[in-house]
């Protein structure tokens, strides 16, 4: 978490100058909240995703915020589809290997949930 934090704090002044970092660097940092955190926070980044997903899911009359609720839902499937990418490549190959569990974060709290 502390990582995530400094990362991001650094950044700040660049994100709001230029989003599209922030959208690079936004998988990344929920890679880091998830594999290398407290529980806490791993439900806080799950519980994060699920809002989003309903609240696209709900009707809006505005063109704006439907625009605004598309770009959120395309960022988190960005983000599952870096996790699940993630987990491919760091996922021992070995049918008797132990995962690490990092590998075991991102199985139980990804794609538990929406696959």
């Amino acid at each position: 978490m502390r990582d995530a934090y400094v990362v991001f704090t650094a950044l700040y002044g660049v994100v709001r100058v230029d989003a599209s970092v922030g959208m690079h660097i936004l998988p990344h940092l929920c890679r880091l909240m998830i594999t290398d955190t407290t529980e806490a926070n791993r439900t806080r980044i799950i519980h994060e995703i699920n809002t989003v997903l309903s609240d696209v899911a709900s009707a809006s009359a505005s063109a704006k915020s439907h625009a605004m609720r598309q770009g959120a839902a395309q960022t988190v499937f960005s983000i599952i589809d870096f996790l699940t990418k993630w987990l491919f490549d760091n996922k021992p190959r070995e049918r008797n290997a132990q995962a690490s569990p990092a590998c075991m974060h991102i199985e139980l709290y990804v794609l538990d949930n929406y696959f």
